[in-house]
């Protein structure tokens, strides 16, 4: 009885210093960005992955590869650079966008890494809600974000909606997305783990949320208007390569989004 004593008065004080820990980086963004910048390089971006070659790269690349003047938005550490190498013949200008400026010279490495021409790539550290001071009006070709929709906070997924349908040409410019979603059955295990973990997840995680994407997706782009983004694919998937110890973040949506004339 006293070894179960014990080992509660352990828990007990584990849980407290997680709860100590969790609400500190709640308040503290840069003890948060320090530690979310640890996790995500932790995805090697010097090396290719099932991640990249399965699932990021044909996403890039596909349907003729992204070309023109391309934005990707929440760039992170780098892990998508690699895709773009094999089709910066068709690319005129890469701005990679990614508000934390813990991970510029990542991103930097990056671009060094795999050979992409100094002159074609812009880092911008900004948050995606507003580039009005880089990138003028219907001047983009392509839209890329990788993990972004989940992670905005929801105030600003309206006004990065608004700003990447501000940036994006008429007539045929493209948003591609790719984010975590929650499993599709509510009533599944994964769910409810999913809604569980949430709350210490997204102060981890800076942001990132499990959110209904099938829903929101069919809710931000109906494409009702000129101006507007309307959907032009959407997939959903399991991807258990991403992470394949940490199950919850296995369920997956694709989409790519036209703006409409």
């Amino acid at each position: 009885m006293q070894h179960l004593a014990l080992v509660s008065r352990i828990i007990s004080a584990m849980g407290l210093l997680l709860a100590v820990l969790m609400g500190f980086m709640l308040h503290n963004c840069s003890c948060r960005h320090m530690i979310f910048s640890a996790i995500i390089r932790s995805s090697d971006a010097t090396k290719r992955s099932p991640w990249t070659d399965e699932v990021v790269c044909p996403h890039i690349q596909g349907q003729g590869g992204v070309r023109g003047t391309v934005v990707e938005i929440g760039a992170g550490a780098g892990i998508s650079v690699m895709c773009y190498k094999a089709i910066m013949g068709q690319i005129e200008k890469l701005i990679l966008v990614e508000p934390l400026l813990n991970f510029r010279r990542d991103l930097e490495k990056a671009v060094e890494l795999w050979g992409l021409p100094l002159g074609k790539v812009m880092i911008v550290t900004e948050g995606g809600e507003d580039l009005r001071q880089h990138i003028a009006n219907e001047s983009v070709d392509f839209v890329v974000s990788i993990h972004l929709l989940c992670s905005v906070e929801e105030a600003l997924r309206i006004p990065l909606i608004h700003e990447v349908t501000r940036i994006l040409k008429p007539a045929g410019g493209e948003w591609r997305t790719i984010d975590h979603t929650t499993d599709p059955d509510p009533a599944s295990f994964r769910y409810k783990a999913q809604k569980f973990i949430e709350p210490v997840w997204s102060i981890v995680g800076n942001g990132c949320q499990f959110l209904d994407m099938p829903r929101l997706y069919e809710e931000w782009f109906r494409g009702e208007g000129k101006g507007s983004l309307k959907m032009k694919s959407f997939r959903q998937f399991n991807f258990a390569a991403v992470a394949p110890w940490v199950p919850l973040v296995h369920p997956h949506v694709s989409g790519v989004m036209m703006k409409v004339v």
